[in-house]
C-alpha cells in the first residue's frame, strides 16, 4: 500500500525530501553533573551540539538553558531526532560522561515536549552496566535529568523558550502511601529507609539550603528475618500488618503554596530506593517504579523491587537467568495540583 508517514511528520502528500531543515532548542532541569552539553543526531548531514548558556542563572538552580538552536531534519529512512546529554569534556573535567539519551520520533516544526532521562547510579560501581542503563539496554535505576525540547521552522533564542517552559510545568505536592514489603531477600534483619524521587522535582537540602535534594520523602522501615518490611509511624512504632488489619504510612511533600513542587509534564511514575541504615551516603542497591495518579488516589499496587546492577554484582546464576528481583512493596502515589482562582496563579513558576 501507499507509504504513510507518522503523525506530526508533516503533510503526507508532501515528499519527505521537501521537509527541509528545521531547528530545535532545549532547556533542562534536574541535571546533577557539571558542564552539561547536548549532542543532536538526525537526518541532517552533521551532528549538532547545544552548549550551556552560562549567562542565564536560575535563582532556584532548577532550570538550565542551552544557547540558541541547531538545525535538524528527518527523512523517509530516518524519522527520529536523537539527543545525548554529556557532562565534562573541558579543562576541569577532561573525560566526557554520558548522562542519558532520548529520541523524538516524527519531529517537526511546532512540536514541543518534555523528555525524562534515566540511567545507572550516579556513583556507580560497574561502569559497563551504568552505560547500558544510560542507553536503555538495561532497566535504568536513576533519574538523571529532564529536557524540554521545542522544534521550530527558524532559529530562535532561549529567552522565549523560558517563558514557554513555565506553561508546561505544574505546581503540586506528592502524596505517597506505603503498606508493607515482602520477599525482600538481601535486607533481612536490617533497618532501612525507602526514599521517593519524582522526575524534575527537588526540595532544599536541610543540611545545605543552597543545594537541591532529590529525595522528596523518606519512609523509615525494618525488615524481619523472613524478608517482610514494615514501616515506622509518626509515634515511633512500626505499622502492623495482618489479614484483618491493613495498616499503612502516608507522607507528603509540603502543601504550602510557596513550597509546591515544580512538576514537568509527562511525569507518570516516581522512583523509590531502599537504603540500609548507615549507608545513606552510598548509592542505593535496590530500586523500583511507582506509578502516580493525578489528583485522585488509586488503589494500591504491588511494585517490583529490582537490584541496581550498576551498584550490585549479581551472582553468576542470577545473571544467567537475568534474575534481578529483590521483592515487592505495596503502595500508591498521588500528585495533587491545587486549583487557584486564575490560570496565571496555577501555572506560576518563579
Amino acid at each position: 500500500g501507499a507509504y504513510l508517514p507518522p503523525v506530526n511528520a508533516g503533510d503526507y502528500n508532501q515528499d519527505w525530501s521537501s521537509q527541509g531543515t528545521f531547528h530545535v532548542e532545549a532547556m533542562a532541569c534536574g541535571l546533577r553533573m557539571p558542564f552539561p552539553k547536548i549532542k543532536v543526531f538526525s537526518a541532517h548531514a552533521q551532528s549538532q551540539e547545544l552548549t550551556l548558556d552560562t549567562e542565564f542563572v536560575d535563582k532556584d538552580k532548577w532550570l538550565s538553558t542551552f544557547s540558541g538552536s541547531v538545525p535538524v531534519s528527518v527523512s523517509k529512512t530516518r524519522q527520529n531526532v536523537r539527543f545525548e546529554v554529556w557532562s565534562g569534556g573541558n579543562n576541569l573535567i577532561g573525560e566526557e560522561r554520558l548522562i542519558g539519551e532520548t529520541s523524538v520520533y516524527a519531529a517537526g516544526p511546532g512540536r514541543m515536549e518534555w523528555k525524562h532521562l534515566y540511567g545507572g547510579a550516579l556513583q556507580s560501581n560497574y561502569k559497563k552496566s551504568e552505560e547500558q542503563m544510560n542507553r536503555g539496554r538495561m532497566t535504568p535505576s536513576t533519574y538523571r535529568g529532564s529536557l524540554f525540547l521545542r522544534f521550530s521552522s527558524r532559529p530562535t533564542t532561549g529567552e522565549s523558550l523560558r517563558e514557554v517552559t513555565k506553561t508546561k510545568i505544574r505546581r503540586g505536592y506528592l502524596q505517597v502511601k506505603l503498606y508493607r514489603g515482602i520477599y525482600l531477600a538481601g535486607f533481612e534483619g536490617k533497618e532501612v529507609s525507602v526514599l521517593i524521587q519524582l522526575p524534575g522535582c527537588a526540595i532544599p537540602d536541610p543540611r545545605n539550603q543552597s543545594r537541591n535534594n532529590f529525595n522528596l520523602l523518606s519512609f523509615p522501615a525494618k525488615v524481619d528475618n523472613k524478608g517482610t518490611m514494615t514501616f515506622l509511624t509518626e509515634d515511633g512504632s512500626f505499622m502492623p500488618w495482618s489479614r484483618e488489619a491493613h495498616g499503612w504510612v502516608q507522607r507528603s511533600t509540603s502543601k504550602e503554596r510557596k513550597d509546591l513542587l515544580k512538576i514537568p509534564e509527562a511525569v507518570n511514575a516516581a522512583r523509590f530506593y531502599i537504603v540500609k541504615r548507615g549507608d545513606e551516603d552510598k548509592p542505593p542497591e535496590a530500586f523500583g517504579r511507582l506509578l502516580i495518579s493525578m489528583d485522585e488516589e488509586r488503589e494500591a499496587k504491588w511494585m517490583r523491587v529490582t537490584w541496581d546492577q550498576s551498584v550490585v554484582k549479581l551472582p553468576e546464576t542470577d545473571r544467567l537467568f537475568k534474575d534481578d528481583l529483590v521483592g515487592y512493596i505495596l503502595g500508591s502515589a498521588t500528585v495533587v495540583c491545587p486549583h487557584y482562582e486564575s490560570n496565571e496563579d496555577k501555572n506560576e513558576v518563579t
